[in-house]
C-alpha cells in the first residue's frame, strides 16, 4: 500500500492437501500483526499448498471517522513439502562408487519425490539425468549425531516403462581420514562409501510405489572417478566411462560389468539418525573465463581468472588421445620472483611426507588406481588440489570434477596437445546458495596518501566491502569454513566474528539453523576417549556443556576449545534472533546455551573472578619481531571479554524466552564480570587496559573490548581509555589497524562509541601495510589470513579468510546509518534505528543500503550537498517495520535546522518514529 503507517490488522492462513482438502486453518481474520513463524503441525512426507489473506488498518487523522480494516485478496497458493520419516526398509548399501537399480511403471506418475543421502557425498540420477544442480550433497554434519538427507522433486523425470536410478559416491569429509570411516579397517574406500535412498511415487491410478536401496535390487561397479580426496583432488579415467549407465536396462550391459550391491554396516563410530537437510544446497553461482593465459612450456598453460574463489573448473578439449593425462593444479597466488606458479611450500612434511599448499607437482602419479595410503597426505597445511583427467581418445570432451573443490584464482593446466582457446578452462564459483539480500554502496573515495608506500587506491571502501563479500561466500560450504584452499573446517571463531556482517548481506537464516544444530550435536556428543575427540585434560568429562574449536569436530583444534571460539554458540544464536526474529530457534537451543554457560561459570578463575583461560586470543594481529603471534593483547583478557559478552547476550535470550529468573542470574554475573575485568586489567597510571611494552596504553583491541563491554568504572576512566585508544591509532600506528580477528570486529564500533568515527574511517581508507586496503591495493580479491599476505610477515596463511571481516559490519551500519534493533518483543527488522554519523556524512557525502527483510524491502539512501547544506534522505519501510530517525545535531560548524517531509511539506522532528511507507526527507543545516 502507498498509505503510510498502515499495519496488518488481522490474517487468515489456510493449508490444503494435494486433493484440495483443508488441512489447517487459522481463525478467520485472527486479530494479530504476526507475519512470520506461525507454527502448524502437518503430516510428514506430504505436499501441501498454502495461502493467506490479510486485512490492513489504515490510520486516520483525529478529525476523520474510523474506517474498517481493508480486506485484501487471497494470495496465490504456494506449494511446499513436509519432510518424511525414512522407511526402515531402506538399507545402507555400497560396494563400489557407482550404483544403479531399475524398475518398471505401468501407469503415469502424478508426484515423485526422491529422498537420498550418501557418505561422504553423492550425485543422484534418474533416467540418465542428474536430478538437481546441487554440488556434493549432503551437507557436513557430526555424522555420529545426525546424517542429513536431501529431498528432490523428480516428477518430470519419471516415465512409463523402465526407469533407472543411479548414484555416484565420493569420500569428501567422511572418507578422507580415520575420523569417521577408517579405510584401512574397511579394506578400501569402497568400504566407506555408502548410500541410502527412498523414492516415493504417487500414481495416476491413485496407488503408490516405493523404491528403496536394497542390495537385492541394486548393482554396483567402479566408475571413472578412480580416486578422490577432498583436499587433494580427484582422478577421472575416461576409459572407465560407461555410456547410458543410468538410463539403459541392466540387460544391455556385458556380463560382470555390474555386480550386486552389498549391505553396508555403517563404519566408524556409528551413525546418528537421518534428518532432513535444513539449509540451501551448494550450487555454482558465478562462472569466469580467464582474464589471461600464459604458456609455461610446450604442454602447460597458466590461466588467471581474475578472482580468488572457492569452486572448481571445467575442462573442454576438442580432441584427445587415448591415455593422454591432463592435470589441473590450483593456486591462489604466483611467486613474487618470476610471476610463476608458487611452489614455495612444496617441501617434504617431516611428519607425513606430504606436500604443503598448492599447486605442487601432483601427488597423483601415473599408475592408477592409487593406494589407500595416499589419503594420509595431510590436509591442514598440505592441501595439493590437483585434478587429473585421463582421456580415452574421444572428441569434444567436457570434464568437471565430481568430488573436489579448491580455493584458487590461477590454474596450471599440464598435458595439453594444442594451444588452449578461451573456453578450454572455465572457473566456477560455488557455495551454499544463500540469497543475497543486502546491498551497500558509498562514494568512490581514494585511499589516504599517507606516505610513499600509499598507492591512493580508488574507491577503496566499496573495494574492501567487495573483498568481504567474496570471502564470506567462498567460505559457505554447508558450514562456515575458515578457508577453501586447505582446512575447509567450521572454525567457530571465524564464524562468530563475521556473523552479523554476513546477515547484513545474505539470507543466512536456514544456514545458521543448520550450523546451530551442528553445534548442539557436537555438544551432546561431548569430548571423550575416542582419539579424534579427546578431552583436553583428564579432569574434563563428556557432555559437560563445552564445545570444540571446530564444528563438526574431526580432531583438529581443541576440545574444550578456546573461549572465543566456543562462544560462537551464543553469539550466532543471539545475532540470528536479532536479524530474523525466530524465537523458536532460541527456545530450541536454550538448554544447550545454558549448559555452555554452566560450563563457563565452572571454569571461572577463583583468584580474579574471570574466565581468563588462555587461547588463540586476538588471532593474527599485526606481528612484532621477537614476539609470538597475537602478542599485543593477552589472550586471557580476550576470553574474559567474550565471557562477559556471552552473559550480556544470555540476559537478552533468557528474557526473550520468558526465563526471568535466569536473566537475573546472568545479569548478576555480568555485573560481577565488569567489576572483575576492570580490577584485573585496568592500569590507572597509563589510563588503559592491559598495557604492555609493545602497547604502552593498551592495544587497540584491549581498549576497544573494554569500551564495548562497558567495564570502565567511571566516565573519567572511559575518557582516559578513549584517549589511549586514539593515541594508539594516531600516534603509535599512524592511523593503521593492529588488531587481529577480535580487534577487527570491535575497534571500529569502539571508535564510533567515543565520537571518533573519523579515525575508524581512516583505518579503512589506508592502502599501505597493515590495512585491508593494502590487500586491495596489491591485487587481492578476497581477504587474507594475515596482514601482510605473506609479503610483510611470516604468517603463511591463506588468501581467502573471512576472519578479518568484522569491519564490514561497521562499514555497512555506520556509513549507511541503518542498525537492526533487537529486544524480547521486536527483532527481525520489525524496528531499526536510522542514525547518521556527522563525520561519515561530511567525509563520504553519500551512501545507500537496502535489505530484503522478512517484512519486505527496507531501502535507504542519503546524500550531503555542501553547496546547499542539505542532507536528503529517501527511505522505504515495509508494513511490519518501523524506524527511529536520528540525524546529527551538528555537521562541523553547521547546526541542524528543520527536517522537511517533501511529500507532505510537514516538518518532522529529530528522533521521530517513522512507520511503514515511502519518505523523501530534507534536513537543512545552518551556519
Amino acid at each position: 500500500t502507498d498509505q503510510r503507517n498502515s499495519h496488518q490488522h488481522s490474517y487468515q492462513v489456510q493449508v490444503y492437501t494435494r486433493n484440495n482438502t483443508l488441512a489447517w486453518n487459522s481463525q478467520p481474520q485472527l486479530s494479530s500483526d504476526q507475519t512470520i513463524f506461525i507454527p502448524i503441525t502437518l503430516t510428514p512426507g506430504e505436499t501441501y499448498t498454502w495461502r493467506v489473506q490479510t486485512a490492513l488498518a489504515v490510520p486516520q487523522s483525529s478529525s476523520q471517522s474510523p474506517q474498517s480494516p481493508t480486506l485484501l485478496a487471497w494470495s496465490d497458493p504456494l506449494a511446499f513439502d513436509v519432510a518424511p520419516d525414512f522407511p526402515s526398509s531402506a538399507q545402507w548399501i555400497g560396494g563400489r562408487n557407482t550404483l544403479r537399480t531399475e524398475f518398471n511403471l505401468t501407469a503415469p506418475v502424478t508426484r515423485a519425490r526422491a529422498y537420498v543421502t550418501g557418505l561422504g557425498a553423492f550425485y543422484f540420477y534418474l533416467n540418465g539425468q542428474r536430478v538437481s544442480d546441487n554440488i556434493m550433497d549432503p551437507p557436513q554434519t557430526s555424522y555420529s549425531q545426525r546424517v542429513a538427507y536431501v529431498s528432490y522433486d523428480v516428477t518430470k523425470l519419471m516415465q512409463t516403462g523402465t526407469n533407472v536410478l543411479g548414484a555416484v559416491l565420493g569420500n569428501v569429509k567422511w572418507g578422507y581420514g580415520d575420523v569417521w570411516c577408517n579405510m584401512t579397517v574397511a579394506g578400501s574406500p569402497d568400504g566407506c562409501r555408502i548410500l541410502k535412498a527412498y523414492l516415493h511415487l504417487d500414481m495416476a491410478d491413485e496407488t503408490s510405489v516405493t523404491v528403496v536401496t536394497d542390495p537385492s535390487t541394486w548393482h554396483v561397479r567402479q566408475g571413472p572417478v578412480t580416486w578422490d580426496h577432498l583436499f587433494h583432488g580427484e582422478t577421472y579415467n575416461a576409459s572407465q566411462e560407461l555410456p547410458h549407465w543410468a538410463d539403459h536396462p541392466l540387460a544391455t550391459f556385458g556380463e560382470g560389468e555390474w555386480t550386486p550391491a552389498q549391505t553396508m554396516s555403517p563404519p566408524g563410530p556409528g551413525l546418528g539418525p537421518l534428518k532432513p537437510t535444513l539449509l540451501p544446497p551448494i550450487r555454482v553461482k558465478e562462472s569466469f573465463t580467464a582474464v589471461s593465459q600464459r604458456q609455461i612450456n610446450q604442454t602447460s598453460w597458466l590461466f588467471d581468472f581474475g578472482q580468488n574463489m572457492a569452486g572448481f573448473v571445467t575442462l573442454k578439449l576438442a580432441t584427445t588421445q587415448p591415455g593422454q593425462v591432463v592435470t589441473l593444479a590450483h593456486t591462489e597466488i604466483l611467486t613474487y620472483a618470476n610471476n610463476d606458479v608458487n611452489n614455495t611450500y612444496c617441501k617434504p612434511n617431516p611428519v607425513q611426507q606430504g606436500l604443503r599448499h598448492e599447486p605442487c607437482a601432483p601427488h597423483q602419479q601415473l599408475g592408477h588406481p592409487h593406494s589407500i595410503s595416499d589419503r594420509f597426505i595431510g590436509d591442514f597445511n598440505d592441501a595439493n588440489m590437483t585434478n587429473v583427467y585421463i582421456a580415452n581418445g574421444n572428441s569434444n570432451v567436457v570434464y568437471t570434477p565430481f568430488f573436489a573443490y579448491a580455493g584458487f584464482r590461477y590454474v596450471l593446466v599440464t598435458g595439453l596437445l594444442s594451444p588452449p582457446t578461451t573456453d578450454t578452462v572455465t572457473a566456477h564459483f560455488a557455495h551454499t546458495d544463500v540469497e543475497e539480500v543486502g546491498y551497500f554502496h558509498t562514494a568512490a573515495v581514494k585511499a589516504l596518501p599517507n606516505n610513499a608506500s600509499s598507492l591512493e587506491t580508488p574507491d577503496v571502501l566499496n573495494g574492501i566491502h567487495r573483498l568481504a563479500r567474496y570471502s564470506q561466500l567462498g567460505n559457505l560450504w554447508s558450514v562456515p569454513t575458515d578457508c577453501p584452499q586447505r582446512e575447509r573446517r567450521g572454525w567457530m571463531g571465524d564464524a562468530q566474528v563475521s556473523s552479523n556482517q554476513a546477515m547484513l548481506k545474505f539470507d543466512m537464516h536456514r544456514f545458521y539453523v543448520m550450523f546451530l544444530a551442528n553445534i548442539r550435536d557436537s555438544q551432546e556428543l561431548g569430548c571423550g576417549t575416542r582419539w579424534y575427540r579427546p578431552c583436553a585434560a583428564s579432569t574434563y568429562k563428556e557432555n559437560n556443556g563445552s564445545l570444540p574449536d571446530v564444528v563438526p569436530y574431526d580432531g583438529v583444534g581443541g576440545w574444550p576449545g578456546c573461549i572465543v571460539w566456543q562462544v560462537a554458540y551464543t553469539v550466532i544464536a543471539r545475532n540470528a534472533y536479532r536479524h530474523y526474529g525466530d524465537v523458536a530457534l532460541l527456545k530450541e537451543h536454550y538448554a544447550g546455551l545454558q549448559q555452555q554457560m554452566e560450563y563457563f561459570a565452572g571454569s571461572v578463575n577463583p583468584a580474579n573472578g574471570l574466565l581468563d583461560k588462555t587461547g588463540y586470543g586476538d588471532w593474527i594481529d599485526k606481528p612484532i619481531a621477537g614476539y609470538p603471534r597475537s602478542a599485543r593483547t593477552p589472550s586471557g583478557s580476550v576470553s574474559a571479554f567474550y565471557y562477559g559478552l556471552a552473559l550480556k547476550y544470555m540476559m537478552e535470550i533468557a528474557i526473550t524466552v520468558g526465563d526471568t529468573t535466569s536473566a537475573q542470574n546472568y545479569e548478576s554475573k555480568y555485573n560481577a564480570t565488569l567489576i572483575a575485568y576492570h580490577a584485573a586489567y585496568y592500569n590507572s597510571s597509563v589510563g588503559g587496559y592491559n598495557p604492555l611494552n609493545i602497547a604502552q596504553r593498551g592495544s587497540q583491541t584491549s581498549n576497544s573490548m573494554a569500551l564495548q563491554l562497558g567495564v570502565a568504572a567511571s566516565a573519567g576512566v572511559e575518557a582516559e581509555v578513549a584517549a589511549g585508544l586514539v593515541a594508539d591509532v594516531v600516534e603509535l600506528n599512524a592511523n593503521h589497524s593492529t588488531g587481529g580477528i577480535v580487534g577487527m570486529r570491535w575497534a571500529f564500533p569502539a571508535l564510533s562509541q567515543v565520537g571518533r568515527s573519523d579515525l575508524a574511517l581512516k583505518l579503512l581508507l589506508q592502502d599501505d601495510y597493515p590495512s585491508i586496503g593494502h590487500m586491495l591495493a596489491h591485487g587481492q580479491t578476497t581477504l587474507c589470513e594475515s596482514w601482510g599476505c605473506n609479503s610483510h610477515d611470516s604468517d603463511n596463511g591463506s588468501y581467502n579468510h573471512i576472519m578479518f571481516g568484522g569491519y564490514n559490519q561497521w562499514l555497512i551500519e555506520q556509513v549507511s546509518g541503518v542498525f537492526a534493533s533487537s529486544n524480547a518483543t521486536c527483532s527481525g527488522w520489525c524496528h531499526f534505528d536510522y542514525q547518521l554519523d556527522a563525520t561519515v556524512v561530511l567525509t563520504l557525502k553519500q551512501a545507500s543500503y537496502s535489505i530484503q527483510s522478512r517484512f519486505g524491502w527496507i531501502k535507504t539512501a542519503w546524500s550531503w550537498n555542501p553547496s546547499t547544506n542539505d542532507v536528503t534522505i529517501t527511505m522505504t519501510i515495509p508494513i511490519g517495520s518501523a524506524t527511529t530517525l536520528s540525524l546529527p545535531s551538528k555537521l562541523g560548524a553547521l547546526t541542524l535546522g528543520q527536517i522537511e517531509d517533501t511529500a507532505t511539506q510537514n516538518v518532522i522532528h529529530n528522533q521521530a518514529q517513522l512507520g511503514p511507507g515511502q519518505y523523501d526527507l530534507k534536513a537543512s543545516y545552518k551556519g
